[in-house]
């Protein structure tokens, strides 16, 4: 791609495996001339430590390549960004829940997330603003999760009253219809537990699984057809070859909030084939939209009670009013979320750009300015 679009090229190289001599080396000698012609430095990445310390590296590299290295020092405090797949986000909770319990404080929420087969956007669920009193569980079936466990026992349901309030989140999926289908196999403990009072929330593809139905008339998952919902929310869902991708800016309805919580600006993103539409009312009434002053209304999401409602919005619990849609009354209303990944990939750049001028590697501007695709900088 450098060599296509004669675009300035980097060789990045991670340190702290070892063997950054020969990788970078190797893989110099591995390249043809005209992609070697492209590669303008060598970086080194996640240097612990002070880069004075790698000083005669730097310069034995140099003098191997013949290209300037640049070294990168670790960034203060760690990078945290999203988990890319399910794995990550699981154990990530699983430190979380062990972190609530070292400060010694009743769990008020457990939030128990399906894990689906396709399970996508997992990072929906890394903002726990309180790991002491909210405990967010990754699960495949109830009996991974003690509480469910015992609501679904014979003769516990509705007599069973439990301190932490239990909520069910169905998340995004990559795979709607497969994955609706995998639910349902599973002997319908979601409508189960949301008849034994537990909250049953949807993200996404979770949304539209609790509607009526999802049709996919043009195959947009491999092949047509329609498959019946869970029932919770008197919806229905069409999948279409387009894509929505847009961000979504909105306020959650200050009737859904504590009482003087203020109506903060939230944000999220939306990325989904399916439009839904509210079905006639057949006993079952979808009641309001879980957003007021939003741009995007027709997406706003559907809500019938406090004890079912879902959203398209991805991000959605990034946003502290989110949480407390679902925290019992009586919760301090100052809990805190981490800083925004916004802010904190501005640090990440700030501290690469201390440690790598790339102004110096991009070619002289009258050059550019002449031929547009030498604007492009990309790492090898």
């Amino acid at each position: 791609m450098a060599v296509r679009h004669n675009a300035t090229a980097l060789l990045v190289a991670d340190v702290s495996p070892g063997g950054v001599f020969a990788s970078v080396v190797g893989t110099l000698q591995l390249l043809n001339e005209d992609e070697r012609k492209q590669i303008r430095a060598v970086v080194i990445n996640k240097l612990a430590g002070d880069a004075v310390f790698f000083q005669s590296g730097k310069e034995k590299l140099e003098s191997l390549t013949g290209l300037p290295v640049y070294v990168i020092p670790l960034v203060p405090g760690g990078v945290h960004i999203g988990e890319e797949d399910v794995h990550g986000i699981a154990e990530k909770l699983s430190q979380q829940a062990r972190d609530g319990q070292l400060e010694n404080h009743n769990v008020v929420l457990e939030m128990v997330v399906v894990n689906f087969p396709h399970l996508s956007n997992s990072t929906d669920f890394e903002w726990n603003p309180h790991p002491g009193l909210i405990r967010v569980t990754l699960a495949s079936n109830p009996c991974e999760v003690p509480v469910l466990a015992e609501l679904l026992q014979p003769g516990q349901g509705e007599q069973k009253i439990h301190k932490p309030k239990v909520v069910v989140v169905l998340p995004g999926t990559k795979s709607v219809m497969s994955d609706l289908k995998w639910l349902q196999a599973q002997d319908s403990w979601v409508q189960l537990l949301h008849h034994s009072d537990v909250t049953v929330v949807g993200i996404c593809g979770g949304l539209q699984m609790l509607g009526r139905e999802i049709s996919d008339p043009t195959a947009v998952e491999g092949s047509t057809g329609t498959c019946s919902g869970l029932g919770l929310l008197n919806i229905s869902t069409t999948l279409h070859e387009a894509k929505i991708v847009k961000p979504i800016c909105f306020k959650i309805k200050s009737t859904l909030l504590p009482a003087g919580y203020p109506a903060s600006q939230c944000t999220g993103y939306e990325i989904h084939c399916g439009r839904t539409q509210v079905l006639p009312d057949n006993g079952q009434e979808v009641t309001g939209w879980v957003y007021e002053d939003t741009q995007n209304i027709d997406t706003g999401g559907y809500w019938s009670s406090d004890k079912c409602w879902g959203v398209y919005t991805h991000g959605f619990f990034a946003n502290l009013a989110s949480w407390y849609m679902l925290l019992p009354n009586g919760t301090p209303t100052d809990l805190n979320l981490a800083p925004s990944l916004g802010s904190h990939l501005d640090e990440i750049a700030d501290h690469v750009a201390k440690h790598l001028p790339l102004s110096e590697l991009l070619p002289p501007t009258p050059s550019r300015s002449n031929n547009n695709n030498n604007n492009n900088i990309s790492a090898a």
